[in-house]
């Protein structure tokens, strides 16, 4: 379980997030809603150390995790894949994946990850020897996601993972990431504009307005309370 505490963060004089608390459990999908600058991205990197709050606590299975380094959390089972789909775009979707399964000291088959890799999204397996930057933007999705999920943490951080994307990858994206929380009871946290999208596949929901949770509760009660028409969905 992912517990946040009273977390605040601010850039200089500018407070992107203020006094958030926020729970969510094994198996479970997180949504946090918001419209851009709502402090949606300085939560997840709060949680994955890449910025330091400036208030509160962040617990992992009631472990405070707030004084490690981002490579300490990732090998905690901590991995974020971050907005704007970044890539090694000159390197083939293969060498992108064996960069991700070294990134973290190794441990397992990598031959076995990367079949599932394939399995779960064959048109990778179609273009595993072409360049990542002449992918698609739902392909590359499909890779960043991959590569996130390869060592199958146990918490996974994810930024606007359908930005940008056509409403059938968007379903692909989504079926999947569904199916990666349900399985070994793992944690999911996305932030999205879209709030109707993430409450769709998310069992609760945070809605963020100028760095402040201004509502959460579970989707169905948020999609009843009409979040996705008030918040970009």
């Amino acid at each position: 379980m992912l517990e946040l505490r009273d977390i605040s963060v601010s850039y200089g004089a500018i407070d992107a997030v203020k006094c958030v608390d926020l729970s969510a459990a094994s198996g479970t999908i997180t949504a946090l809603i918001g419209a851009n600058g709502a402090g949606k991205s300085s939560l997840l990197k709060a949680v994955s150390g890449l910025v330091k709050p400036k208030a509160g606590q962040i617990l992992l299975d009631g472990y405070d995790i707030g004084a490690l380094e981002p490579h300490e959390r990732a090998r905690l089972g901590i991995a974020h894949a971050l907005e704007g789909r970044r890539l090694f775009h000159q390197h083939t979707v293969e060498e992108n994946l064996v960069t991700a399964w070294h990134f973290r000291h190794p441990s397992g088959d990598f031959k076995r990850a990367v079949d599932q890799v394939y399995a779960n999204f064959p048109i990778l397996a179609e273009r595993r020897r072409l360049k990542a930057g002449t992918l698609s933007g739902g392909q590359q999705q499909m890779l960043i996601l991959s590569m996130a999920t390869l060592h199958e943490p146990r918490l996974v951080l994810l930024d606007e993972p359908s930005l940008g994307l056509a409403p059938i990858i968007v379903s692909q994206i989504y079926e999947f990431i569904r199916g990666y929380c349900d399985e070994g009871g793992r944690t999911v946290v996305l932030s999205e504009q879209m709030a109707s999208l993430a409450l769709k596949v998310a069992d609760q929901g945070y809605v963020l307005r100028q760095g402040e949770v201004v509502q959460s509760g579970e989707s169905d009660q948020l999609k009843g309370d009409g979040v996705a028409g008030a918040y970009l969905g």
